[in-house]
């Protein structure tokens, strides 16, 4: 079916705002959401957002914003009530794993046309996608990545979401060896911004790692095409198949952890039902656009207000980053490194 686009339908734009309950009070919240109606944006909920990225008609396009928050934390329910409220309907993504089991029934009763329960990943994880040095373990908080049970004197590598991307493995002695390294030293010295360095000297003479336009990369592996489609194809059915005995339904809705999806997972997550994925930042949806990979607007307690949405560009329609991002990562290959 092609979507023939009027005038009006060409200005329509689709902003997804994405909060986390846990950082934002829910006067800040409902704040910005009579600042956006005074400044022409009409809140909609999960369906008039699918219906209007489909091309379906849903009244007034103009300037349409849906509400999401992501994680599932409890502050959801004092969220929640802030958009009653003002009367405005929103979404929570959930990570179902990360949840007690005790507040799964709060999620089954609350969900509704005006407050819809959806899929965020049953975890919340990042993994290494590149040996890429960028820091050290030192026992600071490392999001996403607590579930590799690294060692004090780990190196850091360039991450992303573990939906997103193949994994990178070092070298199965780099760990290792850096932990020792870091057991002859006192610990300050670990935490020291001079240790990162120290490192990749080290690495470098023991021909762990390799240096590559003035960066620091690990010698290791990265994962196959073949093995990363495999790898999400079984993340995304035993995440679904999670969600669905925690909450007693099937999601519709899928945002990626830490904004960050991919195409293949887009593919995934649609054979396996989802009607709408969420992965980007800072860009508006645009009407008669594709309702997956949909970007969303992060806002937090150090976001400009009052808001100006309507300083934000609207979603392109063609996406050379994935072209960059492969012409760089064959120029890395024919280097030695990933």
């Amino acid at each position: 079916m092609v979507i023939r686009l009027t005038t009006a339908d060409a200005d329509a734009r689709l902003a997804v705002l994405s909060y986390h309950s846990w950082e934002v009070s829910p006067a800040v919240l409902t704040s910005d959401i009579l600042t956006l109606r005074a400044d022409g944006w009409r809140f909609v909920s999960a369906n008039e957002a699918k219906a209007f990225v489909s091309g379906q008609d849903v009244g007034d396009r103009a300037r349409l914003a849906l509400v999401t928050t992501d994680d599932g934390h409890v502050e959801d329910v004092e969220f929640r009530d802030a958009l009653r409220s003002v009367n405005c309907p929103g979404v929570t993504f959930v990570n179902v794993g990360r949840m007690v089991p005790e507040r799964f029934d709060w999620y089954r009763r609350s969900h509704s046309e005006e407050w819809s329960v959806e899929d965020h990943g049953p975890w919340h994880r990042r993994h290494f996608i590149s040996g890429h040095l960028t820091g050290v373990y030192h026992g600071q908080k490392i999001g996403g990545l607590e579930y590799l049970g690294l060692p004090l004197g780990a190196p850091l590598l360039a991450t992303a979401s573990q939906f997103s991307s193949p994994r990178f493995e070092p070298h199965p002695e780099t760990i290792a060896l850096a932990a020792h390294w870091a057991q002859e030293v006192d610990p300050a010295i670990i935490a020291a911004p001079e240790w990162v360095p120290e490192l990749s000297a080290r690495l470098l003479r023991a021909r762990l790692a390799k240096r590559w336009r003035g960066r620091t990369y690990l010698i290791g592996t990265i994962e196959s095409d073949d093995a990363y489609l495999q790898r999400i194809r079984l993340e995304v059915a035993s995440g679904r198949a999670a969600f669905e005995k925690a909450l007693g339904r099937a999601p519709r809705l899928f945002a990626y952890p830490w904004w960050q999806g991919s195409s293949a997972c887009d593919r995934e997550l649609a054979s396996c039902g989802y009607e709408m994925t969420f992965a980007g930042t800072s860009r508006i949806q645009g009407a008669g656009m594709s309702a997956y990979s949909i970007p969303r607007v992060p806002l937090d307690p150090m976001t400009a207000r009052p808001l100006h949405l309507s300083d934000i560009a609207t979603r392109t329609r063609h996406d050379w980053s994935a072209l960059r991002r492969q012409v760089e990562g064959a120029a890395k290959r024919a280097m030695g490194v990933v």
